[in-house]
């Protein structure tokens, strides 16, 4: 019997701190392997043969809190020293919750330590799904990201409250030990929990307004983009205009080297002419579609005279994409695109951008040259160095969350010295 407890409490623990990750980090799983699927039934074989031991509660614990850890490494997408880092956070915002449950099947139950436990897992993971079921698939998952110095903050907010929950409950429990110490306790951990409540909805409130400040920036990027697209057309169109203007004289000087059999002449001044045209036609790039043909003249043109740039493919102007969702994609990967060709040599710099559209899909592709040991994974991410911190990181992320709001994947992978974006979305 009391091995049985003892694996039914690891197994309780484990998927607590799974669903926890699910449902309160939304953090994305990882695609199934058979190498994965070996390192888990070694999870569930360490789970069996410790249970055999003659464990103390705590010792259970926090056992099953590494074993915990490896399991989430194994299940979702995220760096190893990330899932340490939500793992500690879990372990606090958890701990507040198991001391209310704790505390309220003290009151109600006589089972021992680990039988209360096992109730108090089971009620807990039922807690996080039904939370989930009601409101956590609503939200949006990146709005609960913390970055490194957030982490510090949260986590040691956490950890004081966690503490002095501890300290007064132990205060009022094994010292004062009134008649009041129940209602003590239930105003110490109510107090916790409401800590926890209000710094959680503080993440949401502070990570959401900094996304709409994002998006709102980007707004304002792409207006700013348009207008200088549009004063490119202009002048385009006023050179055309030019050229046409000219076009009588130029077609009478051609006619007076023919008069004179001046052949020659004629050949070298027809030349010069489709010189000019080639020259008009090629100030500013273009693939049909007017909000990517801003993006790449704001980002592409200035570096033209010394990287190679090759533009490929069409899209349609009315691609099934909103404007701003196609202003996010394209401006995050021409623009660290862009970035990234600055670290390299002249001789080495090279950006290619391919674009193709079929009947129910869109993909979009970027491959530039890039200095290996400039680019860094962080978060699972690609990063570039960037001079607008508040910024850093958050454009391939907005990347990702329209891809996926369309049914779609953005995919990257660095390959022969090439930096490799591709985004693919069901229009």
């Amino acid at each position: 019997m009391v091995i049985l407890v003892n694996i039914i409490f690891l197994l309780l623990l484990i998927t607590e701190y799974v669903s926890f990750f699910y449902t309160i980090l939304q953090r994305e799983l990882r695609e199934f392997s058979k190498k994965r699927m070996i390192w888990s039934g070694g999870i569930f074989a360490c789970v069996t043969a410790l249970g055999f031991g003659e464990w103390s509660m705590i010792s259970l614990y926090f056992t099953g809190l590494l074993l915990s850890t490896g399991t989430i490494y194994l299940i979702f997408e995220v760096p190893f020293i990330n899932v340490v880092k939500c793992c500690i956070t879990a372990y606090l915002a958890l701990s507040i919750l198991e001391n209310v449950v704790v505390f309220i099947l003290g009151v109600a139950t006589d089972l021992g330590g680990k039988e209360n436990g096992i109730i108090c897992l089971g009620c807990i993971i039922a807690l996080l799904w039904l939370y989930y079921a009601l409101l956590g698939r609503k939200l949006d998952k990146d709005v609960l990201y913390l970055n490194g110095r957030m982490w510090l903050i949260v986590s040691g907010v956490m950890f004081l409250t966690f503490g002095l929950i501890s300290y007064f409950t132990y205060i009022l429990m094994e010292v004062i030990g009134t008649k009041e110490e129940s209602i003590g306790v239930i105003l110490i951990t109510a107090e916790g929990l409401a800590i926890f409540v209000l710094i959680y909805a503080m993440i949401y409130y502070f990570n959401t307004k900094e996304k709409y400040q994002t998006q709102r920036d980007l707004l304002e990027q792409y207006r700013e983009q348009q207008k200088q697209y549009f004063e490119g057309l202009l002048k385009k169109e006023q050179d055309t205009r030019q050229f046409r203007h000219d076009i009588t004289a130029h077609l009478l000087q051609i006619q007076n080297f023919c008069e004179k059999g001046d052949y020659k002449g004629e050949e070298q001044y027809i030349r010069e002419l489709l010189d000019e045209i080639t020259l008009i036609n090629k100030k500013g790039y273009h693939v049909g579609n007017d909000i990517i043909d801003t993006l790449l003249n704001t980002y592409l043109s200035p570096l033209a005279s010394e990287c190679r740039i090759k533009v490929k493919g069409y899209a349609h102007p009315e691609t099934g994409i909103s404007r701003a969702d196609l202003c996010v994609i394209v401006s995050n990967l021409v623009k660290n695109a862009a970035e990234a060709v600055e670290q390299c040599t002249r001789e080495q710099k090279e950006i290619i951008f391919e674009v193709n559209q079929g009947k129910r899909f869109l993909s979009i592709k970027v491959k530039n040259t890039a200095d290996s040991e400039k680019i860094s994974i962080r978060d699972g991410y690609p990063v570039t160095e960037k001079n607008n911190k508040r910024l850093h990181g958050l454009g391939i992320r907005n990347v990702k969350a329209v891809a996926a709001s369309y049914n779609g994947s953005y995919q990257y992978r660095i390959e022969n010295g090439y930096y490799i974006a591709e985004v693919l979305l069901q229009t």
